[in-house]
């Protein structure tokens, strides 16, 4: 069955870079370069988030998804 019938999934498994365990909560995966829906989910997270250091880095990740793809999205 292909990814997009499968629904929600265990697709994959997640470590933190820094070799801390993570807490056994719910994970989920974006793909904003492949994902139309994960570019607008990426979009509203970067609107929501009330750390504005990771606003701003998000905005430039944004910009730049949408640049490579042509500017679509804007």
């Amino acid at each position: 069955m292909s990814d997009e019938k499968r629904g929600l999934y265990g697709k994959y498994h997640i470590i933190r870079a820094d070799g801390k365990p993570l807490k056994q909560d719910f994970k989920f995966v974006l793909s904003p370069e492949n994902d139309p829906a994960g570019l607008e989910a990426l979009k509203t997270y970067q609107r929501e988030t009330t750390n504005m250091q990771l606003s701003k880095d998000l905005k430039l990740m944004i910009q730049v998804i949408e640049q490579e793809k042509g500017g679509e999205g804007r």
